[in-house]
């Protein structure tokens, strides 16, 4: 008798999923308090500074401070949960081929397959249990990460492909004039949404698969 794991990795994923979206919004709101924090300080000592010449060459000694903690540091957080989260997906789509292996008593392993990850987990997951994950509902959503992610990670944040570049306009990510990414918190909280979709929608499929037929 195969083994459900279904319902047990499904709980643990919507954990891990929920654990992320936590550690975001903590990161997100020490970001904001640390530069309200400042500009308070700044600004109190500013008023002290009767003088308007002195006191713009004050606002102007910290403004790379403010530059840091309001975009530089803000862009570092993001791409840095970004790729986490990410990472997380892949993972946990490894355990789950991981596991279809060990329940099929198969030699041959996921890792044996050409391509990334989400491709070779495609393919051995269809092969196993006839459900294709690039069936999913957002299985589009998240190529268009693994392209975010690996431009993040090989490119420093700057698309160089058309397509990828309409697609991050699109989302609100590339702002106009510029050739950064810069993340928002609502288009990584969607990324978590689209995450829980997809396993959600995958493991539903095994869970149906495996009940007996009436």
């Amino acid at each position: 008798m195969l083994i459900d794991f279904s319902k047990v990795d499904s709980f643990y994923t919507d954990f891990q999923i929920d654990e992320l979206k936590k550690y975001l919004e903590t990161m997100e709101t020490l970001l904001k308090k640390e530069l309200n924090d400042f500009k308070k300080r700044v600004n109190a000592a500013a008023k002290k500074i009767p003088n308007p010449q002195e006191r713009n060459e004050y606002y102007e000694f910290y403004s790379d401070d403010y530059w840091r903690l309001d975009e530089t540091f803000v862009r570092m957080v993001r791409n840095s949960f970004f790729v986490m989260a990410f990472s997380f997906m892949e993972d946990r789509l490894g355990d789950i081929c991981d596991s279809l292996q060990k329940e099929h008593k198969m030699q041959f392993s996921w890792r044996d397959l050409r391509h990334d990850v989400l491709e070779r987990a495609n393919l051995y997951i269809k092969s196993l249990m006839g459900e294709a994950p690039n069936t999913i509902s957002v299985w589009e959503n998240i190529k268009n990460y693994q392209k975010l992610r690996n431009c993040i990670i090989h490119d420093n944040g700057e698309p160089q492909d058309e397509g990828l570049i309409s697609y991050a306009h699109k989302e609100g990510i590339l702002p106009a004039g510029e050739e950064r990414l810069f993340l928002t918190d609502s288009f990584c909280k969607q990324c978590l949404d689209d995450f829980h979709t997809f396993f959600k929608e995958l493991y539903d499929s095994f869970y149906k698969r495996k009940q007996p037929a009436k």
